[in-house]
């Protein structure tokens, strides 16, 4: 198709279930996963947990914001889990919100209607790459400019789909 063709783009054959790595650093790679369950996105984040593939633009996602998953969605039953990656990833993570028509598509919108869901079927979209280090705060938070630096977490434990009690359909 279209897609592979003449934009060199790669169709995934199979359900990998988000256990697709980044070819390599050096080889920036874009995840679209916009309304994607938590367990996909920590499926991402472990198959590239190593900070030379994941930082420095090698990994990006655009898709929900990982913060709201510690802010709001995450119970003790997630933060627990040893396969949770996106927790220990959080403060390594730059978020920027990608616009989505609300303001951009306003002039638009007068003459063409067919842009008039783009907002529903796109909000809460973000762009998320990731840093090597951070740097925190003696209060605990983490800063550009903060005392001490945080190093790359270890790599959590490698989740299993038989093992998945939250029977998130990933």
């Amino acid at each position: 198709g279209v897609l592979r063709d003449h934009l060199e783009v790669e169709i995934i054959e199979t359900n990998e279930r988000g256990k697709r790595g980044v070819p390599g650093p050096g080889s920036p790679t874009l995840f679209f996963m916009p309304h994607c369950p938590m367990r996909l996105y920590s499926n991402v984040l472990w198959s590239n947990w190593h900070p030379d593939v994941a930082c420095n633009g090698g990994l990006m996602i655009v898709g929900n914001d990982l913060r709201a998953y510690d802010d709001r969605a995450v119970g003790g039953d997630e933060r627990d889990d040893p396969t949770n990656c996106i927790l220990p990833a959080l403060p390594f993570a730059v978020v920027t919100p990608v616009p989505v028509g609300r303001e951009k598509s306003k002039e638009i919108r007068r003459t063409d209607r067919t842009l008039d869901h783009m907002d529903k079927a796109f909000n809460d979209c973000f762009l998320t790459v990731f840093r090597r280090t951070v740097k925190e705060e003696s209060n605990g938070q983490s800063s550009i400019n903060g005392p001490s630096s945080l190093d790359w977490p270890p790599q959590p434990k490698e989740h299993f789909a038989s093992a998945d009690t939250n029977n998130e359909l990933i």
